[in-house]
């Protein structure tokens, strides 16, 4: 079967290069929550030099310490608002990971698989690009670290810009730690050395100084949102009810590359040449596998949004992509230019379907975070700048307000910890920290020793946001 020409290439390549941005454009505006978190621990490591949310009681807030320090960094430098750095340098890791996924998808197959490979990851991979969060960039560096690491098991080099990048991920997101693991076991399996070994000093070497930054700092080395998360008190049903949702959740996601990568495989098996092909994609594979231990496994509670699919989604593209190349071959019937229209519009109707799906989805988010923005606003002009205001969804808050914000969650505030585990109510919550204001959105309970003030509900079709006054005395 013919391969196509490096012009046919570059087309493929701007046609998902235009569709990402596009996608990325027509869901831009709407960041959640997380963003805004990211964005106040970058602005006072810019402002303050301290890596936090909060600077008088410090805590490891946010879980992307390299992403908020780029653009804390870059903040300082320029000037800039933060958010639209997040947005820039998020597009621009989504662009080079996506040059980098060709070419690993490429080495990994042939010129249908990187078109089909590109095509495969127009669904929810792109969604998290637009969200100014660390997904592109812990893309961009798994990607690199994939093809880095082949590169030096295939020249037998030693294993130092490996180790760096496990590091740097490890930094980006907490699924770069197991991936530390994995990376270090296959290659002391490939290489039957404990050279690989030296990969995992290197990583501790560069992870090091941010482990004592984190103790000294925040006195532990565990993003308290991990924390927070892990000690929820849920029962033995809402666990697999949260685990139901994950296989859901991927199927939904990922259902077209897993269909493909079935018939690969079959086709694999019927031409006996499954066990070489599952050698060649063992990290793959042990990557796939791995994330999805670590999902299942790991925390008693995680939110299973499409954005952690970024984690193991490329990976299941690269095996899709494969096995899609398999298919074409061993039917022999397609023609270059079926392939090219017949990809391009499942491309098309995928990013539509996403892009469909997000903007209907935030329109009524954008008028919750209106009414919310509004309210924030409110009480940023008729408060005392030593108020202390305590909010569930702090991150909008305490990037729009330099009030000091306190949350029952346990993100800004340790003692919210203990609301998440059920072991007080969010109105002892408040009676231990004697917050001067509190907000709540929609149906709620009234929070003790308070008083009605504002109610903010000039959005249609969205939950008022109310603010009360507590009383101590």
């Amino acid at each position: 079967m013919e391969t196509f020409s490096h012009k046919q290439k570059l087309l493929l390549f701007i046609i998902f290069l235009s569709l990402f941005s596009l996608y990325n454009l027509a869901s831009i505006g709407f960041p959640c929550d997380d963003t805004w978190i990211h964005m106040q621990t970058a602005r006072n490591f810019a402002r303050y030099g301290v890596l936090s949310f909060n600077v008088e009681l410090p805590t490891y807030s946010s879980t992307s310490p390299l992403w908020s320090l780029l653009l804390g960094s870059i903040g300082y430098l320029t000037g800039l608002d933060f958010l639209w750095i997040g947005r820039i340098l998020s597009w621009l890791c989504g662009v080079f990971a996506i040059i980098l996924l060709s070419k690993l998808i490429r080495k990994r197959g042939d010129d249908y698989a990187m078109v089909i490979g590109l095509a495969l990851l127009s669904g929810d991979v792109y969604f998290s690009y637009n969200m100014a969060m660390e997904m592109s960039l812990f893309l961009l560096l798994t990607a690199s670290l994939f093809l880095v690491h082949r590169a030096e098991i295939e020249r037998k080099r030693l294993p130092i810009a490996s180790g760096i990048l496990m590091a740097l991920t490890a930094l980006t997101r907490p699924e770069g730690i197991p991936l530390i693991l994995l990376f270090v076991v296959h290659r002391v399996w490939r290489e039957r050395s404990l050279k690989g070994l030296l990969a995992l000093l290197v990583a501790l070497l560069v992870y090091s100084p941010w482990i004592v930054y984190a103790q000294k700092t925040y006195g532990t080395i565990v993003p308290i949102t991990i924390i927070a998360k892990s000690s929820a008190n849920w029962p033995l049903s809402r666990i697999i009810h949260h685990r139901i949702r994950l296989i859901f959740m991927i199927l939904r996601g990922f259902l077209i590359p897993i269909v493909i990568s079935l018939g690969g495989i079959f086709i694999a098996y019927k031409e006996k040449r499954l066990g070489n092909a599952f050698m060649k994609r063992d990290l793959e594979i042990a990557w796939v596998l791995g994330m999805l231990a670590f999902y299942f496994l790991g925390l008693k509670e995680w939110n299973f949004s499409s954005r952690y699919t970024v984690t193991y989604g490329p990976f299941i593209a690269v095996l899709g992509a494969w096995s899609a190349s398999v298919i074409l071959k061993y039917l022999g019937r397609c023609s270059k230019r079926n392939v090219i229209l017949l990809i391009t519009i499942i491309s098309i109707l995928l990013l539509a379907l996403q892009t469909a799906a997000y903007i209907t989805r935030t329109i009524r988010r954008s008028k919750i975070d209106s009414n919310l923005d509004r309210m924030v606003a409110y009480v940023d002009k008729n408060t005392p700048d030593d108020a202390t205001i305590e909010i569930g969804r702090i991150g909008l808050a305490g990037y729009v307000t330099d009030r000091k914000i306190i949350d029952p969650a346990g993100i800004a505030t340790r003692e919210g910890l203990e609301v998440r585990s059920g072991k007080i109510s969010r109105s002892e919550f408040d009676v231990m920290m004697h917050p001067d204001y509190s907000i709540r959105a929609g149906e709620h309970e009234i929070p003790p020793q308070s008083k009605l003030i504002y109610v903010e509900d000039s959005a249609e079709s969205a939950p008022p946001v109310y603010l009360y006054k507590h009383n101590w005395d």
